[in-house]
């Protein structure tokens, strides 16, 4: 049960859109990114996070096989069974699964598993403002501190959660907006959550601390049932990028046990100090599950990011080059804001802020990058 996702070709297979079509028309799922442009190569090669990995895994954990182009410009192909044969491909097939794409040779082409797809799935939205009542009130920090302090961990691997700071709801693009009150509300937190699973009680009752959070501030708050994960995720205003825009960004493994009250603090302050029309944004992606139950030195992926609760976006979106240098600078500083919260600890290769001085242990961990460098 694989199927193959093709970059040296033009392939429908070369976005997380088309994966999605292709293995949801057969009535199965596959591991992918969330924004529908996100092509499953470099996603999987880098570990690849996405809406179902708390199920199945990272993107890196279901790679099947690998042909690659060496410097020396062989073909090789790398998988279990290739290592079997062969033990000396072991290294390049360990590397492959983590170490990011383009990094030991020219990946041509990979076979990713599928999943038999369950009847349907269900998704959770719930709203708040981050401050209310004109600043009195700060409702979305209250809901960051206690979602980050143990409602999100207490989850069920099939429910996987997505946690949006905004400073304000995009027009035209996010529905069910009419209680938002732009003259004493301000900046936006979402839950954006999608259950692997059909529409149960038990899935019902994993979420009943959510939905049951100061519900006098809810902007909205609904559940809603899906046929398939492709109709679910393409009904995501946050899966497509709505126009062209410059962007940088800076990542964060948050830990077991890290300060949620800092963490919250952070972005509360952050958002607060940008105007409604900033395009600037905090996006939360929800880990753990299968993706903690492979061993940190199994793959190249970076033990922290295997033991990882929450990987941590600072996202600067903007659309001039004259606001380069302000916007790339705010990605740093607030990005280094979240690095700094006691129990953070690492950061995303495919993610990164391209300044970091220490990289080779924040991507891959020293264990990890010492035997990289060795390959």
């Amino acid at each position: 049960n694989v199927v193959y996702c093709s970059q040296s070709r033009p392939s429908p297979l070369a976005c997380a859109d088309g994966l999605y079509a292709a293995v949801d028309h057969t009535g199965h799922q596959a591991v992918g990114g969330m924004c529908g442009t996100v092509g499953p190569v470099g996603f999987s090669l880098g570990g690849g996070h996405g809406p179902i990995i708390r199920s199945h895994g990272l993107g890196a954990d279901n790679i099947v096989s690998a042909k690659l182009v060496l410097a020396e410009g062989s073909l090789v192909e790398v998988s279990e069974a290739a290592v079997a044969a062969d033990p000396a491909l072991a290294d390049l097939w360990w590397a492959l699964r983590g170490g990011g794409g383009g990094t030991f040779g020219v990946v041509v082409e990979i076979a990713v598993r599928r999943y038999r797809a369950p009847a349907s799935v269900s998704s959770l939205t719930c709203d708040w403002p981050l401050n209310s009542e004109n600043g009195a009130a700060t409702p979305g920090r209250d809901l960051l501190e206690a979602w980050w302090s143990g409602l999100m961990q207490a989850l069920p691997d099939e429910w996987a959660f997505f946690t949006i700071g905004l400073p304000a709801p995009i027009k035209n693009l996010m529905k069910d907006m009419e209680k938002y009150d732009s003259k004493t509300m301000q900046g936006l937190v979402s839950l954006e959550g999608v259950y692997n699973g059909e529409y149960s009680d038990a899935m019902l009752e994993a979420v009943a601390g959510v939905m049951a959070f100061q519900p006098e501030n809810q902007i909205k708050c609904y559940t809603e049932n899906f046929t398939s994960l492709l109709a679910w995720h393409e009904s995501r205003w946050f899966g497509a990028v709505p126009v062209p825009m410059r962007d940088t960004m800076a990542t964060s493994f948050a830990q077991p046990g890290f300060n949620a009250t800092a963490l919250a603090g952070v972005v509360h302050g952050a958002l607060s100090q940008l105007g409604p029309n900033s395009l600037d944004s905090f996006f939360g992606i929800q880990t753990g599950g299968q993706v903690s139950e492979v061993a940190g030195d199994a793959t190249s992926v970076s033990p922290a990011f295997r033991s990882a609760e929450l990987i941590m976006e600072t996202d600067s979106n903007w659309l001039t080059r004259a606001s380069d240098a302000d916007q790339m600078a705010w990605t740093q500083a607030t990005g280094g804001a979240v690095a700094a919260v006691a129990g953070m600890e690492g950061s995303y290769v495919n993610e990164p802020d391209p300044e970091l001085s220490d990289w080779e242990t924040l991507f891959w961990g020293e264990a990890n990058f010492a035997r990289l460098q060795d390959i």
